[in-house]
């Protein structure tokens, strides 16, 4: 069977699918677009060069990741860190302060190599390492350094980091 990756979310975390209603809009509300035309301008909206750009722009982790924070689960899981990242940059609780909040967890996984760190061999900063543990122990208590509790990557990147001592 061969499958077919399909983004669902642009690299701003907006949805791929709101963005085709959108589209659709724009093209019932003016007659002589096309479909074609109609995405182009709403992704001329967003800052992209054209339609093809967001969906050549695919990431599987990317839109996990999105999924997930857009999730009820991920919100209620974010909430408390969302609160402060509210409280420290001065924003308002709004759609798009929750999508910059997403974008900015997102890159920050992304620089710390979390979504391929088995295939990538990354060598990891003793002080991310720490703070990544000491956000695991805040998150998860002190059951959560147990091996079968601890997330794979953070697992791999503790064996690493003690076969370094």
């Amino acid at each position: 069977m061969n499958y077919k990756y399909t983004p669902r979310f642009t690299p701003c975390a907006r949805s791929i699918q709101v963005l085709k209603g959108e589209a659709s809009t724009i093209k019932k509300s003016t007659e002589s677009m096309s479909h074609r035309d109609s995405l182009d301008s709403v992704a001329k909206l967003y800052g992209y060069s054209n339609w093809n750009e967001i969906i050549n722009s695919k990431n599987p982790f990317r839109d996990k990741f999105f999924a997930e924070m857009y999730s009820r689960k991920g919100k209620s899981t974010w909430k408390d860190i969302y609160k402060n990242y509210l409280k420290t940059k001065e924003l308002t609780d709004c759609a798009d302060s929750f999508r910059m909040f997403v974008v900015e967890h997102y890159k920050s996984f992304e620089k710390l190599g979390i979504n391929n760190i088995a295939r990538t061999g990354t060598r990891i900063d003793d002080d991310v390492l720490l703070q990544e543990l000491v956000d695991h122990l805040q998150a998860k208590s002190i059951a959560g350094f147990l091996p079968q509790n601890l997330p794979s990557y953070l697992l791999n990147r503790h064996s690493a980091a003690n076969s370094r001592i």
